[in-house]
């Protein structure tokens, strides 16, 4: 399993998540048996550009020229935060030439305050078959961080403080809310 703390990103073969989320955004990218994440907090424009810049470098270093089609993309958000995340992730799709992303807002289990809920851990599992996500979240302060335990980041691409490896058990049993209409929305958005 690979947490991504702030400004980092890595990958996994099973297991992709991101800590602390609340205006920060999780971006997953599921292709080829390879589970990748970053975390982006919000931030400036080019502190953003620099992030997804990093992200699809190591991304196009590792798989290579990617085929659309194969790839599932996902951004996580915290309730009604981050209001330009279809712009955003519009840049990752034509730069790691994908051309739907599904954007989830979880709305439900994050605190008693709808208009600013607690900060959201969310986990990107690989699906039954290999293709695609189960994406998971709880309340962060809720979850049972295992700390040096996860995958390794593979780096950062701005501050380098949040140093810690995390992991935690993804199993429904443990508090984990699989995403779906009850609890979130999903708008799957056609860029190209």
């Amino acid at each position: 399993m690979y947490i991504a703390t702030m400004f980092s990103y890595g990958q996994d073969n099973d297991c992709v998540g991101v800590d602390g989320i609340r205006t920060c955004m999780g971006v997953f990218l599921a292709y080829r048996g390879v589970l990748y994440a970053i975390h982006v907090p919000a931030s400036n424009p080019d502190r953003l550009d620099m992030g997804r810049a990093a992200f699809v470098s190591y991304v196009q270093h590792q798989a290579g020229p990617i085929a659309g089609s194969d790839a599932q993309l996902y951004a996580v958000l915290n309730g009604n935060e981050r209001s330009a995340a279809k712009a955003e992730m519009g840049a990752y799709c034509r730069e790691l030439n994908i051309g739907r992303v599904s954007i989830i807002r979880a709305h439900q289990h994050l605190g008693p305050n709808p208009q600013y809920q607690d900060a959201a851990a969310f986990l990107c599992e690989k699906a039954a078959g290999g293709t695609g996500c189960t994406i998971k979240y709880q309340r962060a302060d809720d979850v049972q961080w295992v700390k040096n335990a996860g995958t390794p980041r593979v780096g950062y691409y701005f501050n380098v403080s949040f140093t810690d490896v995390l992991s935690a058990s993804a199993a429904p049993a443990k508090g984990w809310n699989v995403v779906d209409a009850r609890n979130s929305t999903t708008e799957v958005v056609d860029l190209f």
